[in-house]
């Protein structure tokens, strides 16, 4: 009976672990802060995108888009904090077997990229699987 007891309550687990997995989603919240010592900018084009590896593609075709912000006018004023929080993915179902990432870039009027978000000095953001947080800061800074 002890045995029986066992093998279904593992039965119950597997199942409802692999269901659970695919009902929750890839929702990340994104915090960008631009410091106050930023040179100001202005109508300059903001791209958040989060996209995860596909590894059964090549190394030339992984990044695979879930979910992306475009602000075309998007403004910064030194001498002042700019922060924007927004989320990505809340359609999107999480996979578990991929890495997710968040990039946030600037873009200028001849579509040059002008500035970069970056947390700890890396510009590509791991978030949700493997251990990464669902929430991520971003300090915004000037392309050298």
């Amino acid at each position: 009976m002890k045995r029986l007891y066992i093998a279904i309550t593992f039965s119950l687990i597997f199942l409802m672990g692999s269901d659970a997995f695919s009902q929750e989603s890839a929702k990340v919240e994104v915090t960008l802060k631009i410091p106050a010592k930023v040179a100001s900018f202005n109508d300059q084009r903001l791209v958040v995108y989060l996209s995860h590896d596909n590894p059964l593609k090549g190394d030339d075709a992984r990044d695979t888009p879930v979910d992306r912000h475009i602000d075309k006018t998007f403004s910064h004023t030194k001498g002042t904090e700019t922060v924007l929080t927004l989320t990505l993915g809340e359609k999107a179902k999480l996979n578990t077997t991929v890495h997710y990432a968040v990039t946030a870039t600037v873009f200028g009027p001849k579509c040059k990229r002008t500035h970069i978000g970056d947390r700890d000095g890396q510009s590509l953001c791991y978030v949700l699987t493997y251990g990464s947080a669902d929430r991520v800061t971003l300090v915004v800074r000037p392309v050298d």
